[in-house]
């Protein structure tokens, strides 16, 4: 199965820049949300075939619980798609267009406030998925999200997918299991938050990000997209970072970061290390 292409907007018609949005923003006295551009439709479709996009919803943990027939019938329905970085892929308060899985590449999923602040909830990586509260709650996107480099999603389309829910009972309840597998996964996520101090937050980040043969950490976001997405300031993850080369667990160099010795780190990632 290939996908129809579907032709870019002119880049006169791109979203603005986040810097440009915000001191739009200030200078009209509108909300962030009313002075982005329109979310851009794909610059291209990619060409993945049924196989390919089914595997990427196999792989999603949304869908673990998700049987062989089920999955093709998801497959079916969806579609992919491959967009540049800094591409927009819907705003606060777009009609939601269905469940979205990072095949490859990363997604920002940040909120903005009235006066064009951000806040990144969450950076989206390959398998994960992102909009399901929004399509199983049947409400618009409430926060905006647009790709941090060059990425390949897959999305599972609303209506489709709620059709499916109304007409197959079996496929509902295998989905009520994953999803209260997911619900425990956020859970998690917010005992991080409350839990965990700075230096533990990243260094569980930076193990969750790291090849574990390598060591090699994808950061997947700017410094300051990721220092929001652990609910830090830019200083603090700084400070942290350097703190933990110096302890010799990670190194820092031109080519980016690397994990050094992960035991030590998941010691820090526990709480359990001397503080940094």
């Amino acid at each position: 199965m290939r996908i129809n292409v579907i032709t870019s907007r002119p880049r006169t018609l791109a979203r603005m820049s986040p810097a440009d949005n915000h001191q739009s923003a200030a200078n009209s006295g509108r909300s962030g949300k009313e002075s982005l551009a329109p979310a851009q439709e794909p610059y291209a479709a990619s060409s993945m075939d049924r196989d390919t996009i089914r595997s990427a919803i196999a792989a999603c943990p949304m869908f673990d619980g998700i049987d062989d027939e089920h999955l093709t019938n998801l497959a079916t329905l969806s579609h992919g798609h491959s967009v540049p970085a800094r591409h927009l892929v819907f705003r606060q308060g777009d009609a939601c267009p269905g469940i979205l899985i990072v095949r490859q590449g990363v997604i920002r999923v940040f909120k903005l406030a009235p006066n064009g602040k951000e806040h990144v909830l969450r950076l989206v990586h390959q398998p994960d998925a992102f909009a399901e509260v929004a399509v199983l709650g049947e409400f618009d996107c409430p926060a905006c999200a647009e790709t941090t480099e060059p990425t390949e999603y897959v999305v599972v389309p609303a209506a489709a997918f709620r059709a499916m829910l109304d007409q197959d009972h079996a496929f509902c309840r295998q989905l009520l299991g994953s999803v209260a597998t997911w619900v425990h996964r956020m859970v998690g996520l917010l005992e991080d938050i409350v839990l965990r101090d700075a230096s533990a937050r990243i260094a569980k980040f930076l193990l969750e990000q790291s090849h574990h043969t390598t060591g090699t950490v994808a950061m997947g976001g700017s410094h300051k997209d990721i220092a929001l997405h652990l609910n830090l300031t830019p200083e603090t993850l700084s400070r942290a970072l350097r703190r933990l080369s110096g302890a010799k667990l990670i190194e820092q160099g031109n080519g980016g970061l690397r994990v050094l010795d992960r035991e030590s780190l998941g010691h820090a990632a526990d709480g359990m290390h001397p503080r940094l």
